[in-house]
């Protein structure tokens, strides 16, 4: 495609980034897979900056986006959370690996949700997702 409709974001001179329509559609897949991951322990497991980054990262994976290193942005992330003046956000700790397993996890369940759907063969499709947004 072409690189400018692949692009998150844009931002005209003096005014704040917009979302691009690729970028909200990342952000949607993102947020129905935080949604889903409310069925899993996850939340038990980790903060929500980590559950928001590694959503984010598997919206972006399935969206077939360019991630060329996921510690990079991971580090990118956790540096731009500690730099917030809201002190909810500054003491946020993203690892790699952590990432990782969030996207593990929730690609187990996906798996789990397809199979399970797949043995009752019912033939209705209800987007693909455990909560039916379209996730995969």
């Amino acid at each position: 495609e072409d690189k400018e409709q692949r692009r998150l974001t844009t931002q005209e001179e003096g005014a704040a980034p917009q979302m691009t329509p690729f970028g909200n559609d990342v952000w949607m897949m993102a947020t129905a897979m935080a949604n889903d991951s409310t069925s899993t322990t996850l939340c038990l497991q980790y903060g929500a900056g980590v559950l928001a980054a590694g959503c984010l990262n598997l919206a972006l994976k399935t969206k077939k986006f360019q991630i060329s290193k996921i510690a990079k942005w991971v580090e990118k992330l956790t540096k731009e959370c500690r730099e917030d003046s809201d002190a909810r956000y500054n003491r946020v700790a993203i690892t790699e690996e952590e990432v990782k397993d969030v996207c593990s996890q929730l690609l187990d369940l996906y798996d789990e949700a397809h199979s399970q759907q797949s043995k009752e063969g019912d033939g209705h499709d209800r987007g693909g997702g455990v909560s039916g947004h379209g996730t995969p």
